[in-house]
């Protein structure tokens, strides 16, 4: 079992590695161009991915350990 954890922690962190690249370069290229009125977006795009992607990773541990009440049968 610790080598799946293992597995998914290398995945998250090349995924983190990867936005994070893509997000420099997307910067480089607004310095670059001038479009510094570009910048603030840029980053309100990035806390938002962000925010959801703490989000999604809540609810599914959540949802994922069994804390979530469950389901009732009508006629038990």
């Amino acid at each position: 079992m610790g080598g799946a954890f293992f597995a998914s922690y290398l995945i998250g962190l090349r995924d983190g590695l990867e936005a994070a690249l893509v997000v420099s370069i997307l910067l480089t290229v607004l310095a670059r161009a001038g479009r510094r009125d570009g910048l603030a977006p840029l980053w309100v795009g990035v806390a938002a991915a962000v925010v959801c992607a703490a989000g999604i990773g809540v609810l599914l541990t959540y949802v994922a350990t069994g804390r979530a009440r469950p389901a009732r049968r009508p006629y038990a």
